[in-house]
């Protein structure tokens, strides 16, 4: 199931069959480096996920972001979508909706300053130091093209979803039950971290799921 909407083009939202079917040249957005190909965002990443549901974000909608990866991004995306594959199977082959996938810088200071702030006081890093920044992005994965969140409903809870991946043999570097959804990352370290996640006031903490 793809999400609506692909980031940079407000308001867009693309019919199931034209994303089953080969990208038209009208749909293809160019990546601003010259040494770049453009980049459909109408592209299937794996069989049953698109690259337009790993970039679309309401954020960057609202906000006039262009979230659009570069080439090497798409096969990191491309990795994430065949973990999500599995993760499809293991849950029945149910519908999976993913609610955020690859995060430019830009969308990842939005979305995840309170986090930041967060892991700043526990360094003794200010917030306001570029480089306390730099150091805390270069450890995430949604700006790599590793993780997705996501949800699937007709399966059950975050953690009856957890639950059923860590029954199988998929492979993954961070499984955590975040609030009503699921973040999982393919990230190669592949720490196989089961962890959950609170939030106070929006700053989350984690634990380790035993």
């Amino acid at each position: 199931a793809a999400g609506p909407g692909a980031g940079g083009v407000p308001g867009y939202r693309a019919p199931f069959e034209l994303l089953m079917a080969p990208a038209p040249a009208s749909c293809t957005m160019a990546i601003s480096a010259p040494h770049l190909k453009p980049i459909s965002f109408i592209m299937k990443l794996s069989p049953c996920f698109t690259l337009e549901e790993f970039i679309f974000s309401e954020t960057c909608t609202r906000s006039g972001i262009d979230n659009m990866p570069t080439e090497s991004i798409v096969a990191n995306l491309r990795i994430t979508a065949a973990g999500m594959e599995k993760v499809r199977v293991a849950l029945g082959n149910r519908p999976i909706h993913i609610t955020s996938g690859y995060r430019c810088e830009a969308l990842e200071k939005i979305l995840c300053q309170k986090d930041f702030v967060r892991w700043c006081g526990v360094r003794g890093k200010k917030a306001s130091d570029p480089a306390a920044w730099n150091a805390y992005f270069a450890g995430k994965a949604h700006p790599k093209g590793y993780s997705a969140d996501f949800v699937c409903r007709s399966f059950g809870t975050p953690e009856q979803i957890v639950a059923a991946i860590r029954k199988t043999d998929i492979r993954f570097d961070q499984l955590i039950m975040e609030g009503n959804w699921v973040h999982i990352s393919f990230a190669p370290d592949m720490r196989m971290q089961a962890m959950s996640a609170t939030f106070d006031n929006g700053t989350p903490s984690f634990q380790a799921l035993a």
